[in-house]
């Protein structure tokens, strides 16, 4: 999963697109939004993030092709194994860059996505510096199984942020139906998210391309 430390988010509160508000509801949209704005900023960020990721996988050309001498090598340093070779940079974020990398097994070739993590980071410090998301020996399909799975990560934080904002309102305006801001704070996150990934990021390319343009949000 990426990492959500750190991370420079989207500022201000999003304003609703809710009707005729009554002033309850007003208050207790801005007093739940402020409170859930941090996770909600994140997952602005990661969802956009991996949009890109994904629009551009097509134009990644030959992933054999690009790691070449030169290129940089991660060593696995836990499993004590030969050095995982960059093949692409996915996305760069202020500690950390999600690589796109394989090296050679005793099967053959094997690759990787890896969160490469700043070695003066916290996480580096506690963890090492990678963290290796998922492999296999087929560059694409590891591609779309770490998709899939950030995938699910918005949606499990979509749900906490929803049970957050109920639970707030709840404690905070008793006995008052508060359903519409509920429902409207939960709209913008599923918005954000847009569980649409497509299960090949050939397949989003060209939607994106029927549509003018790209899948960001």
């Amino acid at each position: 999963m990426i990492k959500r430390k750190g991370q420079q988010h989207r500022e201000g509160v999003t304003p609703p697109s809710l009707k005729r508000m009554s002033d309850t509801e007003h208050a207790a949209y801005f007093e739940a939004f402020g409170a859930i704005k941090g996770d909600y900023q994140a997952l602005c960020l990661i969802g956009d993030k991996l949009r890109e990721v994904e629009a551009s996988a097509p134009g990644l050309g030959s992933l054999d092709s690009q790691a070449q001498s030169g290129h940089a090598e991660l060593p696995d340093l836990a499993g004590g194994r030969s050095p995982w070779e960059a093949c692409a940079s996915l996305m760069r974020l202020n500690n950390n860059e999600v690589i796109l990398c394989k090296r050679v097994s005793e099967h053959g070739l094997e690759y990787a996505v890896i969160d490469h993590s700043s070695v003066a980071s916290a996480y580096a410090k506690a963890h090492g510096p990678l963290d290796v998301l998922r492999t296999g020996d087929n560059p694409r399909q590891v591609l779309r199984d770490y998709l899939r799975s950030e995938r699910e990560t918005l949606e499990l934080m979509t749900n906490d942020i929803t049970a957050n904002v109920r639970l707030l309102i709840a404690e905070r305006f008793p006995k008052q139906d508060l359903r519409r801001v509920v429902n409207e704070i939960t709209r913008m996150c599923k918005k954000v998210a847009r569980f649409g990934f497509s299960e090949t990021p050939t397949d989003a390319a060209t939607q994106a391309q029927k549509h003018g343009g790209g899948v960001r949000v």
